[in-house]
């Protein structure tokens, strides 16, 4: 048994000759009649949610916090009050010194030359 295999174009030209068919006489009814003696549950859909002022509020102090921790940290304000595992009094003794880790590397490398 072999099968001949078909164009896209032959294929189309094929289903556009094929009829609609019409449901049997009666099967509407017969259908109605079944849904009603079946337990049919209708889903409500799902209200939208609303969004609410309340959360638009209670998001401007938090940008204002934001804002404000921002413009404090790059004025370089309150350091002296952080601990220094924080980044208080050493950072600014770190932006005099820049610790890039290059004289670390050369070190490093030097140590395996001969």
């Amino acid at each position: 048994m072999t099968r001949d295999s078909m164009s896209d174009h032959e294929l189309d030209r094929l289903l556009a000759l094929a009829s609609k068919p019409a449901p049997p006489h009666g099967a509407e009814d017969r259908l109605i009649a079944k849904i009603s003696l079946e337990n049919v549950v209708a889903f409500r859909p799902k209200p939208k949610k609303v969004q609410s002022t309340i959360s638009w509020i209670a998001a401007l102090p938090l940008a204002a916090s934001l804002a404000f921790g921002i413009w404090l940290g790059t004025a370089g304000i309150g350091t002296d009050i952080l601990p220094e595992s924080l980044g208080g009094d050493a950072v600014a003794a770190a932006d005099v010194d820049v610790i890039s880790g290059i004289d670390e590397a050369e070190t490093l490398a030097e140590d395996n030359q001969t």
